[in-house]
């Protein structure tokens, strides 16, 4: 994994459940990836990228600069988030 400058990552907020990041990924500077989140592998966060609690990435997942994705989200395989985007569903 890569991670830039000033990421943020938080741990998980309670008992049972972990955040976790897998292989290869590349987190640029500012991305922030909240508690209890589940990231797959080869995924690129773009700068300023906002993760909430509990959101789910797939593998090889694209999200483009300054995009926020509410807690609990869930993003497909392969997907490609525009920048400035605001994910609020699965």
């Amino acid at each position: 994994n890569d991670i830039r400058e000033y990421v943020g990552i938080h741990c998980s907020s309670g008992g049972g459940d972990v955040t976790e990041i897998g292989d290869q990924n590349l987190i640029m500077g500012t991305a922030h990836v909240g508690h209890d989140s589940k990231i797959g592998d080869q995924n690129v966060i773009a700068n300023g990228s906002l993760l909430a609690g509990h959101v789910v990435l797939g593998n090889r997942v694209v999200v483009g600069g300054a995009c926020a994705i509410a807690q609990r989200c869930w993003v497909g395989s392969y997907a490609m988030l525009g920048g400035g985007s605001m994910v609020e569903r699965d």
